[in-house]
């Protein structure tokens, strides 16, 4: 049986061009052409959608971004489509005390964060990712 999905990545959503003045219409052409991939995955029926990284532009966004990124991913999650995503370099939030954007989103629901838990002797597991934890190394 094939399996149908759609992958990308290097989306920056939150990315802006400040010194150039068109700040705005920029920062809403990422979003633009997210939500597009995103429409045909839906229109396509697709297994599922993968985001290979770099979901947005900067681990320290916006909360008007998170929320933008929750209502273009909500038509993936109302159609049944689940969404698996790896961190990009971009994504990272460098204090691991920290809950990542892509953590709660994770934790929320709108996506399935794949990353290594870590062993107690400073080693990598891959656990199954869990629905309710919202993490997991594997599907």
């Amino acid at each position: 049986m094939p399996i149908r999905f759609i992958h990308t990545s290097d989306i920056h959503l939150g990315k802006t061009y400040r010194s150039s003045g068109c700040d705005a219409s920029r920062y809403q052409d990422f979003f633009t052409t997210f939500a597009a991939i995103v429409a045909e995955a839906v229109r396509e029926r697709v297994d599922f959608f993968l985001i290979g990284g770099d979901l947005f532009h900067t681990g320290q966004i916006l909360p008007r971004t998170f929320a933008k990124t929750i209502e273009t991913l909500q038509p993936l999650k109302d159609a049944g489509i689940p969404c698996l995503a790896v961190e990009g370099n971009h994504d990272w939030i460098h204090r691991r005390d920290s809950v990542s954007w892509m953590e709660a989103l994770s934790q929320l629901g709108y996506l399935c964060l794949l990353r290594p838990g870590r062993t107690p002797e400073g080693g990598y597991r891959f656990d199954p990712f869990d629905p309710e934890q919202g993490a997991g190394g594997h599907i």
